[in-house]
């Protein structure tokens, strides 16, 4: 089973907001209650400034999820983190309506079952 939980940031910012504690709570309930399960955390950023300042502030936001879920209990060696950028945009860089959906922490979770 694959399941994904996204978290927006805020323009030059890698705090995540408490309106998405919730999710994240429900998150890492989900990945404590599965032995087998893992962690991918991809994070993004809009298309302004610098790609060097972006893909360090796209891990940044990874590691901060990262680090919400570890408060929760999660196990660090189940959580993998990488940042992208803007390489990968998920909507169009023009419009600040864009931009705020392409400045996002996506943590997929992967739980095997057991057979």
């Amino acid at each position: 089973m694959v399941t994904a939980v996204t978290v927006e940031f805020d323009f030059a910012n890698d705090k995540i907001s408490n309106s998405y504690n919730k999710r994240i709570q429900v998150a890492a309930a989900m990945i404590n209650s599965a032995a087998r399960s893992t962690v991918q955390i991809e994070a993004h950023t809009d298309n302004i400034g610098s790609s060097e300042d972006n893909l360090a502030l796209s891990v940044r936001r990874a590691n901060s999820l990262k680090d919400s879920l570890i408060k929760l209990g999660v196990d660090p060696a189940k959580i993998t983190v990488k940042g992208y950028g803007f390489t990968r945009p998920l909507a169009e860089n023009s419009t600040e309506t864009g931009r705020q959906k392409n400045r996002r922490a996506v943590a997929v979770i992967t739980i095997r079952l057991v057979q």
